[in-house]
C-alpha cells in the first residue's frame, strides 16, 4: 500500500475518532444539561444553546416522511454514501489533499450523526443556533459543522482544480477519477 494511502487512512481514522468523540460528548451534555435549563443565550445573543431532536435531515428536511422512508434515506442511504466516500478516499492512488480531507471530515460528521440515528430511534440531537441580528441559522450540532467544513474543502478543491485547468476530479495527475488498486 502506498505511503499516501496509509496516511489518508490514518488521517481518516483520527478525524473519525475525534469527531465522533467530541460530537457524542457534546450531544450528551446538551441532552443532560440543556434539557433542564431550556434555551441558554451566550455571547451577547450570538449563540443560543437548546436541544432539538431531529428526525429529518438538514434543517429537518424529511422529518414528516413515513418512518420506513426516513430509515431508508437517512439510515441506509446515508450509510451507503459514507461507505462509498471512505472507500473512494482510501482507494484512489493520487488524490488532492483537500478532497481527501474533505471526504474524511464529511465521513466523520456523517458517521457521528448516523450513530445518533441508530442509537436514538432515528433521532439526531441538535443544540446550537446562531443569530446575526434578524438572521438566524437552524439548530445544528458539532457533526454538522464538521460536515460543512468537509463540504467547503471539496468546493475549494473543485474551484482550485477548475481554475488551474486540471479538471474537476480532484486528482493530482491524469487519473480518470476511478479508484486504482
Amino acid at each position: 500500500m502506498a505511503k499516501g494511502r496509509k496516511l489518508r487512512i490514518l488521517f481518516m481514522i483520527l478525524i473519525l475518532v475525534v469527531t465522533v468523540g467530541c460530537d457524542q460528548t457534546t450531544k450528551h451534555l446538551a441532552r443532560a444539561k440543556l434539557g433542564q435549563l431550556g434555551a441558554v443565550s451566550t455571547l451577547n445573543g450570538l449563540v443560543e444553546l437548546r436541544t432539538a431532536e431531529n428526525s429529518g435531515g438538514f434543517l429537518s428536511l424529511g422529518s414528516s416522511w413515513p418512518l420506513l422512508v426516513r430509515v431508508g434515506v437517512f439510515g441506509l442511504g446515508t450509510g451507503a454514501i459514507l461507505l462509498w466516500a471512505a472507500f473512494y478516499s482510501v482507494r484512489c492512488r493520487e488524490l488532492d489533499w483537500r478532497v481527501a480531507a474533505g471526504l474524511s471530515l464529511m465521513v466523520a460528521g456523517g458517521t457521528s450523526n448516523l450513530v445518533d440515528r441508530v442509537s436514538r430511534q432515528g433521532l439526531v440531537t441538535d443544540f446550537i443556533m446562531l443569530r446575526f441580528g434578524w438572521l438566524q441559522t437552524g439548530v445544528f450540532n458539532f457533526a454538522d459543522v464538521v460536515v460543512m467544513l468537509g463540504t467547503g474543502l471539496l468546493i475549494l478543491a473543485y474551484w482550485s482544480s477548475s481554475q488551474s485547468g486540471r479538471g474537476t476530479s480532484g486528482q493530482t495527475s491524469g487519473n480518470s477519477g476511478k479508484p486504482k488498486a
